[in-house]
């Protein structure tokens, strides 16, 4: 409330984007299973959305855009199971 909502959402995809950098490190060192590597796209997908959540926004966008974004998780934890190692 005090930041106001387009520095909450820069706020938000920074952290996004930093917690997208410690398991993108974490990988490289191997202390993270490759499987977690299926994190970065949902995470690459949080932050590509996040500077456009702005109030004026119809419902179809919050209803399809990001109240679903864990069926792109799905959909990538199923492709990584069935097309992985």
């Amino acid at each position: 409330v005090l930041a106001g909502p387009r520095r909450t959402r820069q706020f938000a995809a920074g952290a996004t984007a930093l917690l997208a950098a410690g398991v993108a490190g974490l990988l490289a060192v191997g202390l993270l299973d490759a499987r977690y590597a299926a994190l970065l796209v949902f995470l690459a997908y949080m932050i590509g959305y996040t500077p456009f959540a702005t109030t004026d926004r119809t419902a179809l966008f919050y209803g399809f855009v990001i109240d679903s974004e864990h069926i792109l998780l799905a959909a990538v934890l199923l492709a990584a199971e069935y097309f992985g190692p």
